[in-house]
């Protein structure tokens, strides 16, 4: 690693103040983790004559606090109180890097009952 890279490192990983517990098949697989939350979006889908609201969250964390080789769709992440299922996009699988070094998963999520994910 460059001086450089090291520099970006000290940078990137600074702010990372959000905790979040990730879940894989019920059991716990992170607790307490460091993340930041990426961006946030409602997005609305019709639900046969009914439109729903969905607030869709990425987290971005480091792969090395997380022992789940990749994320998965159902995986479930608990942040503030709160139970986001791993899903898809209608654009991209759940998951992806978020850096050049492939350290760094970028996440997608949407909040969700805790019935749908039991």
């Amino acid at each position: 690693m460059g001086l450089f890279d090291s520099g970006r490192n000290l940078l990137y990983y600074i702010g990372w103040d959000e905790r979040i517990d990730y879940r894989r098949d019920g059991l716990t697989v992170g607790e307490a983790v460091p993340c930041k939350v990426g961006q946030s979006t409602l997005a609305e889908q019709d639900n046969g004559g009914t439109t729903m609201h969905v607030r869709r969250l990425d987290f971005i964390l480091r792969a090395s606090d997380v022992n789940i080789g990749s994320p998965a769709v159902r995986d479930v992440i608990e942040w503030q109180g709160r139970r986001f299922a791993v899903c898809d996009t209608e654009y991209e699988r759940c998951w992806r890097w978020h850096d050049r070094t492939q350290t760094v998963y970028r996440i997608h999520s949407e909040e969700v009952d805790h019935e749908q994910v039991d």
